[in-house]
């Protein structure tokens, strides 16, 4: 399996999991993240984080802030075992 595969399955899966109208109302919002592991494994992360609300000083000035750092509201991470073929699901809320 490719790591354009396992991404496809992955992508799919999301899908499945909120369903496609949820995904597609949502979708400026859904990032994705990518990485190899130690142990080879491929791990594909999809990440759905709303902007922080604008919030205003007394004087009626925005407040920026930069730098999200808050948890995101939907994360899942999908762990690809490539050369095998195989996945799962090994985080999800």
């Amino acid at each position: 399996m490719t790591r354009t595969q396992a991404e496809q399955i992955a992508q799919k899966r999301y899908i499945k999991l909120h369903g496609k109208d949820w995904v597609e109302q949502n979708a400026v919002h859904i990032t994705a993240e990518r990485a190899t592991r130690n142990d080879g494994k491929y791990e594909y992360r999809i990440i759905y984080r709303m902007p922080p609300r604008t919030e205003y000083s007394k004087s009626g000035i925005p407040i920026l802030k930069i730098g999200d750092t808050s948890k995101p509201e939907h994360r899942t991470v999908f762990l690809f075992d490539l050369k095998a073929g195989t996945y799962g699901i090994i985080e999800h809320y």
